[in-house]
């Protein structure tokens, strides 16, 4: 799991130089980390805003090997190196810790996210049938995405090699959640890909799972769906969301097949997130 242990978050406003040699300002947002100390983090983050500035000040006067060479240095003083260590990590605070494979953190808008090693979670925002799908649907098969779903996951189960699996299917706001355990579901790695694959998650989601080495699983509402701005940093916020959320539930249990789930991960998902039946989905 690619989560840094110190970093930190600024956006700063810079003098920019127009194509046509007009001087304006823009923002820009920082967001660096470092597993060294919190010193090393704030030393590349004055790095960064340094190349910004002498980058945007050249006012559109580069070549592409220049471009290249101004991304280069900027993924160097992120520590975002393609085939090293801290490819896009992962800079959230962390909440709690479950174990050496399941760290809580609360990501940019306030909302605590799973980010585990060991069960994969999916989440399923549009589900897009397959031909042989419509076809069976018109002939009296699986019609509704939940049941289209139910008959992916059967139709995994009954090919050879897969009696390892297990599958949670979990009603959201907006889709479905799916969490499977099994054997090789390494993030990034081949049958975690195909299962993506089957199951339409989103392309990015995808991504971030393999350079991240994790997956995330939202554990708690979306402020804005419970009347609340998004978070600030503000520590009076995190007590005024906690006391409201405690009236919605992220998901809600549909159906489980295959193994038997028990990891440490499902166990903390469906505490945080199931709650009482009977309260709206946020």
């Amino acid at each position: 799991m690619k989560l840094l242990k110190y970093w930190l978050e600024e956006t700063r406003p810079l003098r920019c130089m127009g194509a046509s040699g007009e001087s304006f300002e823009c923002n820009f947002r920082v967001v660096v980390g470092s597993n060294v100390s919190e010193s090393d983090a704030k030393d590349r983050l004055e790095a960064i805003f340094a190349e910004l500035a002498e980058w945007e000040m050249r006012g559109g006067r580069y070549s592409e090997e220049d471009i290249a060479e101004h991304r280069r240095r900027l993924r160097e003083l992120h520590g975002w190196f393609e085939d090293g260590e801290y490819a896009r990590p992962i800079c959230e605070p962390v909440v709690h810790e479950q174990d050496s494979f399941n760290v809580v953190t609360r990501n940019r808008y306030g909302a605590e996210v799973l980010n585990s090693e060991d069960t994969c979670f999916i989440d399923i925002d549009h589900v897009r049938r397959t031909f042989g799908e419509l076809l069976r649907g018109f002939w009296g098969g699986a019609r509704t995405a939940e049941d289209v779903l139910k008959a992916r996951m059967e139709a995994l189960l009954s090919r050879s090699g897969n009696a390892d699996l297990g599958f949670r299917l979990y009603k959201t706001a907006a889709g479905f959640r799916l969490a499977v355990e099994g054997r090789n579901l390494k993030p990034g790695g081949q049958r975690a890909q195909e299962l993506m694959r089957i199951f339409d998650a989103d392309r990015l989601y995808v991504s971030l799972c393999a350079s991240q080495q994790c997956y995330r699983a939202r554990l708690t509402p979306k402020p804005w769906r419970i009347g609340m701005r998004r978070y600030s940093g503000d520590a009076s916020w995190v007590g005024d969301y906690d006391s409201r959320r405690r009236d919605y539930a992220v998901c809600r249990l549909v159906c489980a097949k295959g193994i038997r789930m028990d990891s440490p991960a499902i166990a903390l998902h469906d505490e945080k997130t199931l709650r009482e039946s009977d309260l709206p989905l946020a």
